[in-house]
């Protein structure tokens, strides 16, 4: 019967048809790597206000703390490495509304 349905997709959606779970599968695959390259180009980016002193390290923690997070142990972090090594564990390609908050408030264009 499976293969019936497969012969079925491959005639109605061509030869190069997936399955919709492999569809599926791809696309959570390429969000995925989306989201690992949106993490890194705000980590970069954070990194470079602190540098150029348009921010602190202190600022975005403190932001973080106060936006009810409930990520402990903040008050420790002393590089923006720490700081994302201490927030990866609270976000991921499906629930990214920290790093969202973070770069509202600290990213927007002035």
């Amino acid at each position: 019967f499976s293969n019936a349905t497969e012969s079925y997709n491959q005639l109605q959606f061509g030869e190069g048809y997936l399955p919709s779970e492999e569809i599926v599968v791809e696309e959570l695959k390429k969000l995925h790597r989306s989201f690992t390259s949106l993490a890194r180009d705000i980590r970069g980016k954070l990194e470079e206000l602190i540098k150029s002193g348009k921010s602190s390290l202190h600022d975005i923690v403190t932001f973080i703390q106060e936006a009810h997070f409930g990520i402990k142990g903040l008050t420790r972090v002393k590089t923006i490495d720490e700081l994302f090594d201490a927030i990866l564990p609270h976000i991921d390609y499906l629930d990214c509304e920290l790093l969202e908050t973070i770069a509202e408030k600290f990213l927007h264009d002035d």
